[in-house]
């Protein structure tokens, strides 16, 4: 009978501080592992060179101007292209290692 008692009356304390504590610390060890994952994956340096161009190529052709780019150093942009690129409302972009006809990659050596 004393056990129900005692069952009864740890039930109508509540929870202490450790407790809580303790079911916090736990909380802050499972989104620490977990929370990360849950983020979208940032994009590949290629990647983001692709979406800088793709965005200065809309931003040209809505605006019927030549919009210039410059490249942060923290942008890896693919051999042989540039820093400085213009693009045109015409979808081509003009800089240093990209073909002034089609706006494409200029391969080395290719003729």
């Amino acid at each position: 009978m004393s056990d129900r008692r005692g069952a009864a009356s740890w039930a109508r304390r509540g929870s202490t501080l450790v407790e809580l504590i303790v079911v916090l610390v736990i909380l802050g060890i499972v989104l620490g592992i977990g929370g990360p994952a849950l983020r979208p994956p940032a994009p590949r340096p290629e990647e983001r060179w692709r979406l800088l161009l793709e965005d200065a190529r809309a931003r040209a052709a809505a605006s019927g101007a030549v919009v210039h780019l410059e490249l942060p150093d923290t942008i890896l942009a693919p051999a042989g292209v540039g820093r400085e690129l213009d693009a045109l409302p015409d979808g081509r972009v003009l800089g240093q290692g990209i073909d002034p006809l089609t706006g494409a990659l200029s391969r080395p050596g290719a003729r």
